[in-house]
């Protein structure tokens, strides 16, 4: 994930909690950054960088194998927040396909242009997965408007 932050970070930091859990955070690609201020005032200044982060239970071994395979290490934890904020995608897409199913049964009281819009709209949810830049960058489609008939029947 892009973030920015006011130190420069290192590549690799090992943090232990007092629950007996270690934050591995991997930063990488850290450029600086100025931009001006507003209005006339100072200029916000600081460090931009990807970060990824893990959550594990904390051993001497698990930070001497961190930080003796760093790279292997990163790869994982990038699987990891690619894994997780798919998910999310494909949770909110199914969240929305689930609100719009009653617009496909053979007896809703919806135009026949509005159901082919539906369809046209839940085949557009459907392929987000499969768009460029998923599932950092998704475009969500618009929901069809009700002028060609009643909004469908809520749950």
């Amino acid at each position: 994930m892009r973030v920015r932050g006011s130190y420069e970070p290192y590549a690799l930091e090992y943090e232990v909690l007092h629950d007996g859990t270690a934050l591995i955070r991997f930063c990488e690609n850290i450029t600086p950054f100025e931009e001006s201020g507003e209005n006339g005032g100072l200029p916000a200044t600081g460090w931009e960088y990807d970060r990824y982060t893990l959550r594990r239970t904390h051993t001497e071994e698990l930070h001497t194998k961190v930080a003796t395979n760093t790279a292997k290490w990163l790869e994982y934890a990038r699987q990891e927040e690619y894994n997780t904020i798919a998910a999310e995608v494909r949770n909110k897409r199914d969240e929305l396909l689930a609100k719009t199913d009653k617009t496909q049964i053979p007896d809703s009281p919806l135009s026949d242009d509005t159901r082919a819009e539906y369809q046209a709209y839940r085949q557009l949810l459907r392929d987000i997965p499969e768009q460029t830049g998923f599932p950092y960058e998704v475009v969500w489609p618009e929901k069809p408007s009700q002028a060609n008939g009643p909004e469908p029947v809520p749950y």
